[in-house]
Order: structure tokens, then C-alpha cells, then sequence
């Protein structure tokens, strides 16, 4: 090693080959052989991207990790539908258990099945129900009159498809 120059990272200062940080001589800190401090900076830069790059792979993973288990969990919901609607004759009984399998296999909190009544106030029955706070389906009055505005319920009749609420309590009422 005689006759070659290093660089001390915490002074940057060039240093002998008789110090250059071998055991005993009071000088035991990191060198870099012939590396200038702009090289070292352009490695640490790449390093940093490099390490960006890995977090990203890392969240994308996960991503795809958490959007297969939905997907998942949704197949198999449905196929417990199905064989809920291939077993059951009952009308009532089939809508229980759909949500019933909604809330214990599909992990909703809750789930309900309302039927729109014709009556003067054109309100809808809830038939079946299922889950975790069900004492909201007993305080709430719904109706497909339109001055109730923004409302899931009437969403739902009108288009024919289910309604979801994420979040009932921060919800439009």
C-alpha cells in the first residue's frame, strides 16, 4: 500500500500510507482509497435512489398484497351468496342470510335489505339486517320522497344497485 493517498472522510484531508488508519497508529477512522468527495457524493446519491426505488417496490407490494385479499374476500362472498341463493327457498330467509355472509364473510360492518313500500309516504321496510350497529337501521326513517336530498337509500332504489357506505357516521344525511 506504500505510495497510495487516501482521504479521510471527517477532515477530507489527504493523509500518508504510513497513516492511513492501520491498527495501532491512533488513527482508526473510515478511508476511501483514490475518492474524491464529489465521487463519494454522487454514491451516496445513488444510494438514496436506490433506496427510494426499494420503499416504493416495498408500498407497490403491498398494494397489490392488500388489493388481492379484497378481491379474494369479495370471490368469497360471492360464492357464499351463491350457494346461499342455491340452498335457500325462502324469500325472507335468503336475504338474512345474504347478509349475514356479507357482514361475516365479506367483513362489512353491517348490511341491510330494504324494500320500498307503496305507500302515501313511499317508505322503505328494512327485511333483512345484519352486523354491528343496527340501532341506526331503528332510528332512521327512509323514504324515496325526493326533499330528503342526498340520500344512499334513494340512490339505490333508483339505479338498482347496492349502496355502500364506508363511514355511516361521517356520511351526507
Amino acid at each position: 500500500r506504500a505510495g497510495n493517498t487516501s482521504i479521510c472522510c471527517d477532515r477530507m484531508e489527504k493523509m500518508d500510507a504510513d497513516t492511513q488508519g492501520l491498527p495501532g497508529n491512533g488513527r482508526d477512522k473510515a478511508y476511501f482509497n483514490k475518492k474524491s468527495r464529489e465521487e463519494l457524493i454522487d454514491e451516496l446519491i445513488v444510494l438514496r435512489k436506490k433506496e427510494r426505488e426499494r420503499k416504493q417496490q416495498e408500498l407497490d407490494f403491498q398494494r397489490t398484497k392488500n388489493e388481492l385479499h379484497r378481491v379474494s374476500r369479495a370471490l368469497h362472498t360471492l360464492g357464499a351468496c351463491q350457494k346461499a341463493l342455491v340452498k335457500t327457498l325462502d324469500k325472507e330467509k335468503l336475504l338474512q342470510k345474504i347478509c349475514d355472509v356479507i357482514v361475516e364473510t365479506g367483513g362489512y360492518s353491517m348490511a341491510w335489505v330494504g324494500v320500498p313500500q307503496n305507500s302515501r309516504e313511499k317508505s322503505i321496510k328494512v327485511v333483512a339486517q345484519a352486523g354491528r350497529g343496527l340501532e341506526f337501521l331503528e332510528n332512521c326513517r327512509f323514504s324515496l320522497n325526493e326533499g330528503n336530498g342526498y340520500c344512499p337509500t334513494l340512490k339505490a332504489v333508483k339505479k338498482g344497485e347496492p349502496g355502500v357506505i364506508k363511514d355511516v357516521l361521517s356520511a351526507p344525511q
